[in-house]
Protein backbone atom coordinates (compact mmCIF):
# COMPACT_ATOMS: atom_id res chain seq x y z
CA UNK A 1 0.00 0.00 0.00
CA UNK A 2 2.93 2.55 0.86
CA UNK A 3 4.46 2.03 -2.57
CA UNK A 4 1.38 3.33 -4.30
CA UNK A 5 1.18 6.13 -1.91
CA UNK A 6 4.78 7.54 -3.05
CA UNK A 7 3.60 6.33 -6.59
CA UNK A 8 4.15 9.66 -9.03
CA UNK A 9 2.18 8.32 -11.90
CA UNK A 10 -1.15 7.50 -9.41
CA UNK A 11 -1.06 10.95 -8.03
CA UNK A 12 -0.36 12.15 -11.67
CA UNK A 13 -3.43 10.14 -13.13
CA UNK A 14 -5.81 11.14 -9.99
CA UNK A 15 -5.10 15.14 -10.29
CA UNK A 16 -5.66 14.48 -14.22
CA UNK A 17 -9.19 12.56 -13.47
CA UNK A 18 -10.08 15.44 -10.74
CA UNK A 19 -8.87 18.51 -13.00
CA UNK A 20 -10.93 17.01 -16.11
CA UNK A 21 -14.10 16.59 -13.73
CA UNK A 22 -13.86 19.94 -13.15
CA UNK A 23 -13.22 21.10 -15.68
CA UNK A 24 -16.33 19.05 -17.45
CA UNK A 25 -18.34 20.37 -14.68
CA UNK A 26 -17.50 23.76 -15.68
CA UNK A 27 -17.94 23.51 -19.50
CA UNK A 28 -21.29 21.75 -19.44
CA UNK A 29 -22.86 24.61 -16.46
CA UNK A 30 -24.38 27.48 -18.17
CA UNK A 31 -22.33 29.85 -15.48
CA UNK A 32 -18.81 30.03 -16.09
CA UNK A 33 -16.96 29.79 -12.69
CA UNK A 34 -13.31 31.80 -14.14
CA UNK A 35 -11.71 29.72 -10.22
CA UNK A 36 -12.62 26.80 -10.81
CA UNK A 37 -11.29 26.42 -14.82
CA UNK A 38 -7.82 28.20 -13.67
CA UNK A 39 -7.94 25.41 -10.60
CA UNK A 40 -8.72 22.74 -13.00
CA UNK A 41 -6.42 23.46 -15.68
CA UNK A 42 -3.54 23.71 -12.92
CA UNK A 43 -4.32 20.45 -11.72
CA UNK A 44 -4.73 18.74 -15.38
CA UNK A 45 -1.10 20.64 -16.12
CA UNK A 46 0.48 19.31 -12.58
CA UNK A 47 -0.56 15.86 -13.31
CA UNK A 48 0.64 15.65 -16.94
CA UNK A 49 3.99 16.70 -15.26
CA UNK A 50 4.18 13.99 -12.36
CA UNK A 51 2.53 11.30 -14.95
CA UNK A 52 5.78 12.40 -17.13
CA UNK A 53 8.24 12.26 -14.91
CA UNK A 54 9.34 15.57 -14.70
CA UNK A 55 8.21 19.18 -13.09
CA UNK A 56 9.38 22.32 -14.54
CA UNK A 57 10.59 22.66 -17.48
CA UNK A 58 12.90 19.74 -19.53
CA UNK A 59 16.28 19.83 -21.19
CA UNK A 60 17.06 16.37 -22.46
CA UNK A 61 20.56 14.96 -24.11
CA UNK A 62 19.80 16.02 -27.25
CA UNK A 63 16.86 18.52 -27.12
CA UNK A 64 15.40 21.58 -25.73
CA UNK A 65 12.11 22.10 -24.57
CA UNK A 66 10.56 25.82 -23.29
CA UNK A 67 14.84 26.63 -22.23
CA UNK A 68 17.98 27.73 -24.12
CA UNK A 69 20.99 25.34 -25.23
CA UNK A 70 23.71 24.76 -26.53
CA UNK A 71 24.65 21.47 -27.62
CA UNK A 72 27.68 19.33 -29.34
CA UNK A 73 28.37 17.14 -31.30
CA UNK A 74 27.58 13.31 -29.88
CA UNK A 75 28.38 10.52 -32.10
CA UNK A 76 26.01 8.08 -30.58
CA UNK A 77 22.75 10.86 -31.60
CA UNK A 78 21.56 10.98 -34.48
CA UNK A 79 18.66 13.25 -33.62
CA UNK A 80 18.40 16.90 -31.92
CA UNK A 81 15.32 18.95 -31.47
CA UNK A 82 13.88 22.35 -29.96
CA UNK A 83 10.01 23.18 -29.23
CA UNK A 84 9.69 26.48 -27.59
CA UNK A 85 13.25 27.48 -26.85
CA UNK A 86 16.64 27.83 -28.57
CA UNK A 87 19.03 25.57 -29.67
CA UNK A 88 22.72 26.25 -30.58
CA UNK A 89 24.11 23.02 -32.06
CA UNK A 90 27.91 22.40 -32.58
CA UNK A 91 28.74 20.07 -35.11
CA UNK A 92 32.11 20.89 -36.53
CA UNK A 93 33.57 18.14 -34.83
CA UNK A 94 32.09 15.93 -36.98
CA UNK A 95 34.66 13.58 -38.55
CA UNK A 96 34.44 14.54 -42.82
CA UNK A 97 35.52 11.19 -43.61
CA UNK A 98 32.45 9.12 -42.22
CA UNK A 99 29.01 9.50 -43.72
CA UNK A 100 26.85 10.42 -40.90
CA UNK A 101 23.26 11.48 -41.50
CA UNK A 102 21.68 13.81 -38.52
CA UNK A 103 17.96 14.84 -38.02
CA UNK A 104 17.17 18.33 -36.56
CA UNK A 105 13.42 19.71 -35.41
CA UNK A 106 12.34 22.65 -34.72
CA UNK A 107 8.75 23.46 -33.46
CA UNK A 108 7.99 27.03 -32.26
CA UNK A 109 12.09 27.87 -31.43
CA UNK A 110 15.35 29.17 -33.04
CA UNK A 111 17.83 26.48 -34.11
CA UNK A 112 21.46 28.06 -35.10
CA UNK A 113 23.93 25.05 -36.68
CA UNK A 114 27.13 25.48 -36.97
CA UNK A 115 29.15 23.19 -39.03
CA UNK A 116 32.94 23.14 -40.34
CA UNK A 117 33.72 24.46 -43.93
CA UNK A 118 36.12 21.72 -43.95
CA UNK A 119 33.16 19.29 -44.45
CA UNK A 120 30.85 18.04 -47.20
CA UNK A 121 27.49 19.07 -46.71
CA UNK A 122 24.19 17.67 -47.72
CA UNK A 123 21.07 19.52 -46.23
CA UNK A 124 17.07 18.32 -46.65
CA UNK A 125 14.92 20.68 -45.47
CA UNK A 126 11.27 21.27 -44.93
CA UNK A 127 9.87 24.17 -43.51
CA UNK A 128 6.36 25.03 -42.51
CA UNK A 129 5.23 28.57 -41.45
CA UNK A 130 8.73 29.04 -40.33
CA UNK A 131 12.17 30.37 -42.02
CA UNK A 132 15.11 27.92 -42.94
CA UNK A 133 18.65 29.42 -44.04
CA UNK A 134 20.80 27.42 -45.23
CA UNK A 135 24.62 27.90 -45.80
CA UNK A 136 24.61 29.57 -49.41
CA UNK A 137 22.08 31.95 -47.79
CA UNK A 138 19.04 30.80 -49.57
CA UNK A 139 15.43 30.98 -47.83
CA UNK A 140 12.58 28.70 -47.18
CA UNK A 141 9.49 29.92 -45.54
CA UNK A 142 7.04 26.83 -46.87
CA UNK A 143 7.71 23.47 -48.51
CA UNK A 144 11.48 21.48 -49.08
CA UNK A 145 14.95 22.78 -49.49
CA UNK A 146 18.66 21.52 -50.51
CA UNK A 147 21.62 22.38 -50.25
CA UNK A 148 25.17 20.43 -51.35
CA UNK A 149 28.31 21.37 -50.95
CA UNK A 150 29.96 22.60 -54.04
CA UNK A 151 33.00 20.01 -53.24
CA UNK A 152 30.40 17.58 -53.16
CA UNK A 153 31.04 14.28 -55.69
CA UNK A 154 29.42 11.17 -55.94
CA UNK A 155 30.46 8.21 -53.58
CA UNK A 156 32.28 10.44 -50.95
CA UNK A 157 30.85 10.94 -47.42
CA UNK A 158 29.46 13.68 -46.66
CA UNK A 159 27.10 15.32 -43.23
CA UNK A 160 23.49 14.77 -44.29
CA UNK A 161 20.96 17.05 -42.41
CA UNK A 162 17.42 16.60 -42.30
CA UNK A 163 15.53 19.32 -41.39
CA UNK A 164 12.30 20.29 -40.01
CA UNK A 165 11.26 23.60 -39.28
CA UNK A 166 7.52 24.15 -37.80
CA UNK A 167 6.14 27.78 -36.73
CA UNK A 168 10.40 28.29 -36.23
CA UNK A 169 14.04 29.17 -37.09
CA UNK A 170 16.23 26.99 -38.76
CA UNK A 171 19.98 28.62 -39.69
CA UNK A 172 22.90 26.80 -40.88
CA UNK A 173 26.25 28.67 -40.63
CA UNK A 174 29.71 27.28 -42.06
CA UNK A 175 32.64 28.25 -39.65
Amino acid sequence: MSKNVHNPVLWGLVLIVIGVLFSLRSIWDIHFPVFRVLIALALIIIGIRLVMGRFGFHRGENSTIFSESRLSYNPSENSYGCIFGQLDLDLTTVDPSVQKEIEVFCTFGQVRINVSKDSRLVIKSSTTFGETKLPDNREYNFGPGTYESPDLSSGQPCLQLNTRVVFGSLKVYRV
